[in-house]
């Protein structure tokens, strides 16, 4: 009797050594598989095969959710609507080691499709910062970029970061550096006066709209030249960046122009208007920060013009 036991004992004791295999001392899976597997075709990512759990990694912990699962179901949907159709090949993939991945899911909110056979598992980063968003799997390399997805992280459960109402969460891009001489403000597609808390919305093509574009960009030109094409003694605008802090009440408190972008992919564009040189400068998103510049001489035409005077 015992004998039995202690034969029972040994094997409750190597299975459950088997088991600790499998977790690292971080509480994380290992990321590599080792039994052979088959890889998927990551160039047509909306033909991937619904993996048998979804595994979301956040915080150096992991949250399961199977499939049937209500909240399985929404993951899976918005993920899928998040990372598009796949990617073009050699020219999508990212310099990256496999062994970096295991590293990844310790530090970093990534989600993996785990499959029990078959299939070796897809990772996909949930990072907001654009080069850090890739899919990556065993055998088949690591490849980027996907969308970031409020949505997705909602669902997950994590709480948004603090930024800006101005803040967009498009895929957008910002118009290269404000302070070089040679940046040129694109034209927008709609022009957003703010004043007193209210807005008003001038349309691409009303004759509103061309005034104020061609006064507020004339404020903000380099070299300005009179009715008779005689340039002007006026001081350039100094597009430098300052260390100012945006602060959501500023477009309650304060005079503003938006030039916001529809059909072109760039980020709003803000212009302080005030009497004040000095309280005149611009602001635009910049990846996960609100960078500010002081740039603009003041315009009289353009502040009677909007009624400020």
């Amino acid at each position: 009797m015992k004998r039995q036991a202690f034969f029972i004992l040994c094997i409750l004791l190597f299975c459950l050594c088997m088991g600790c295999g499998k977790i690292s001392p971080s509480g994380q899976s290992d990321a590599f598989v080792e039994e052979e597997r088959l890889t998927q075709d990551l160039t047509n990512l909306q033909s991937l095969n619904q993996p048998e759990e979804i595994v979301f990694y956040h915080k150096g912990k992991q949250r399961v959710y199977r499939k049937g699962e209500p909240q399985y179901t929404e993951i899976f949907r918005l993920n899928q609507e998040r990372i598009g159709t796949g990617f073009r090949g050699a020219q999508d993939a990212l310099q990256t080691a496999w062994s970096a991945v295991g590293e990844k899911l310790k530090t970093m909110d990534v989600l993996e499709y785990r499959y029990q056979s078959t299939h070796y598992p897809v990772f996909f980063c949930l990072d907001m910062e654009r080069q850090e968003r890739w899919v990556a799997q065993q055998e088949d390399g690591i490849y980027g970029f996907t969308s970031y997805s409020v949505e997705l992280m909602d669902a997950l459960g994590v709480e948004r970061p603090e930024v800006p109402e101005i803040w967009s969460w498009e895929e957008r891009f910002s118009q290269g550096e404000l302070h070089s001489s040679t940046c040129v403000i694109q034209e927008p597609d709609e022009i957003i006066f703010y004043h007193h808390g209210k807005q008003v919305s001038y349309a691409k093509g009303s004759e509103e709209f061309a005034e104020i574009l061609r006064l507020n960009q004339e404020r903000n030109a380099s070299i300005i030249f009179d009715e008779h094409g005689v340039q002007k003694e006026v001081r350039e605008p100094q597009m430098e960046p300052t260390s100012r802090e945006w602060k959501d009440e500023y477009l309650q408190q304060y005079d503003f122009l938006e030039y916001r972008y529809r059909e072109k992919p760039f980020y709003s564009v803000y212009f302080r208007l005030s009497e004040e040189e000095k309280d005149n400068w611009l602001a635009q998103q910049e990846g996960k920060t609100i960078q500010m510049y002081s740039n603009a001489r003041v315009s009289e035409e353009l502040l009677e013009y909007l009624g400020l005077t």
